[in-house]
Order: structure tokens, then C-alpha cells, then sequence
């Protein structure tokens, strides 16, 4: 079953959002963006890891969040999209603690992904998020260690002329 529209509650930081894009043309030919952090409105129960920051804890969907790029509104210097998973890390780990499925999913990314890395969660018992602009481990090697049922490849086009994406060493 899916995840529906009433299973989700929203929270608005009004013009909070200043994107890539708009940082280059300036708040003179762009407009700040709400930008929302979604929660499941049931309960549900994680350990999640980001090794090379030392977090490694357990709790609810809001564990994903590092609030700290909330707190203060700077369009410039300000990385509120970072909030989502703790921005752009080599390697997150996450175990869905009210699943049984055994389900693994590994999903290769870059920015534009962190929103929906921890959704999959709710339906994988194991996530496994890599960028690979950071992690300097070996993607064939952790492939072939954790074995994935799926592995899912989310890039802004962008990313695509970018070789350090396709680096599976």
C-alpha cells in the first residue's frame, strides 16, 4: 500500500528557500521559496547512522532532520534544504526498526534526492544512501557485500556529465 495524502503532515517554512539558481541570479530577479518538511502522521521507528558525522541514533521520521539549517534564514550562506538527511553525505545508513520485510534498497544520489531518501524507508526495512561525489569506498564492493533487492539511481540531470556519478570501482 502507498503512502496517501492524510498519512502526512507538513510543516511550511515560508520563503525559507533560496535555490542554487536564485543564489546566481540574486534575490533581485528571484523570489525565496517555502520550502516543507513532511512527517507521517503514524507512528514509526528508525535507526539511522551517518558515519563519517558520528551520528548513530534511534527514533520517530524526525530523526532525519538537522534542524539547525531551519533556525536561521540567511538566502546567501543559508542550506535549508540540508535539513533534509544532514545534506549531502557520503554514506547513510537506515533500518526501519517497525519493519520485517528484509527488504534493501540502495539508493546512489545526489542533493536533489535527500527529501526522498527517508520515504523509502517507510517501506524498506534497510536503506543505504550513497553520493557518490563523497564516498570513496568502492560501489561494486559494497554492491556485492550488502546485496540490495534494488538499486535505485537518483540524479539531477545535471549530475549526468558529471564522472565522479559514475565512479563503480
Amino acid at each position: 500500500s502507498g503512502i496517501q495524502d492524510d498519512d502526512i503532515n507538513k510543516t511550511v517554512y515560508p520563503k525559507h528557500f533560496l535555490g542554487s539558481q536564485g543564489k546566481k541570479v540574486t534575490l533581485a530577479k528571484a523570489e525565496p521559496e517555502d520550502i516543507s518538511l513532511l512527517y507521517p502522521d503514524y507512528d514509526t521507528e528508525f535507526h539511522y547512522e551517518i558515519m563519517n558525522l558520528g551520528v548513530n541514533t534511534e527514533g520517530d521520521f524526525s530523526i532525519f532532520y538537522d534542524m539547525h539549517y531551519m533556525e536561521e534564514l540567511d538566502y546567501y550562506k543559508g542550506h535549508p534544504f540540508a535539513a533534509y538527511i544532514y545534506g549531502n553525505q557520503p554514506l547513510e545508513q537506515i533500518e526501519n526498526r517497525r519493519l520485517d520485510n528484509g527488504k534493501r534498497l540502495l539508493v546512489i544520489h545526489d542533493s536533489y534526492a535527500l527529501p526522498v531518501i527517508p520515504f523509502l524507508a517507510l517501506k524498506a526495512q534497510y536503506v543505504d544512501a550513497i553520493d557518490p561525489r563523497y564516498f570513496d569506498g568502492s560501489l561494486r564492493t559494497y554492491i556485492e557485500r550488502t546485496k540490495p533487492d534494488a538499486v535505485i539511481v537518483l540524479y539531477n540531470a545535471a549530475e549526468l556529465a558529471n564522472p565522479a556519478m559514475y565512479n563503480f570501482k
